[in-house]
């Protein structure tokens, strides 16, 4: 179903979904947008590791 990719799924209200398209680019996957948005929290001190 996945084809592979080890792809899950998470539950988000429909505010968060609507936050995250705006912080989306055209084409960008909800994927792409987390992991660039946890990329910068690193940079600022976050706890990613």
């Amino acid at each position: 179903m996945d084809g592979g990719k080890g792809l899950t799924t998470i539950q988000i209200s429909k505010e968060t979904r609507e936050k995250l398209k705006k912080f989306g680019i055209k084409g960008e996957t909800y994927d792409e947008i987390i992991k660039r948005l946890l990329k910068l929290a690193e940079k600022v001190g976050g706890k990613c590791e």
